[in-house]
């Protein structure tokens, strides 16, 4: 297998996600983004080079973000959300439960498109945060987009196989 097959196959497996959790939740189901937050966190993990893990294993539900790196100091959260009510909500959990104490970045991965936040909206998640950790709104809000990128850039084999077997799996449920 070459690169640009394996490209294909991640690109057709990202939007593949994309498209079956826009499609799923204008029918009002959710239990496919469940499924992928541990999907992305594997592949935030490769892509990265995060260690995340789920918060859900630190207490079920936990609030504000699903998954965090205590080495590098990351929260993620992970929706199919695109909102600045959504970013500011997830801002709100962050700071009432304390999280910023421990953890200085937080990251958004959409399961769909992300959009571009007003300025108005930025700048009053900005004051919210008021510097008690970091979220870049150019760099920091992300997508299966932003991901395919980052691999067609770096063109790594080893990684793109592993990507793929991720996806495969969450699609296809079947494991090789």
């Amino acid at each position: 297998m070459n690169i640009r097959n394996l490209l294909d196959r991640t690109s057709t497996g990202l939007a593949t996600l994309r498209a079956k959790t826009e499609l799923e939740n204008s029918n009002n189901e959710n239990s496919l983004n469940i499924q992928l937050e541990t999907v992305f966190i594997k592949i935030l993990n490769l892509v990265y080079g995060y260690s995340l893990s789920s918060a859900n294993l630190i207490s079920g539900n936990f609030p504000g973000v699903d998954a965090l790196d205590s080495e590098s100091r990351i929260m993620v959260q992970i929706t199919s959300t695109f909102s600045a009510e959504k970013i500011e909500h997830t801002i709100g959990q962050v700071l009432d439960k304390g999280l910023d104490a421990d953890f200085g970045k937080l990251i958004f991965v959409f399961l769909k498109s992300k959009k571009k936040l007003s300025k108005s909206s930025a700048d009053r998640l900005r004051a919210k945060i008021s510097g008690r950790f970091e979220l870049d709104f150019d760099t920091m809000l992300i997508d299966p987009g932003d991901i395919y990128g980052i691999l067609a850039a770096e063109q790594d084999m080893d990684k793109l196989l592993k990507v793929n077997k991720i996806l495969d799996e969450a699609i296809h449920g079947i494991p090789e």
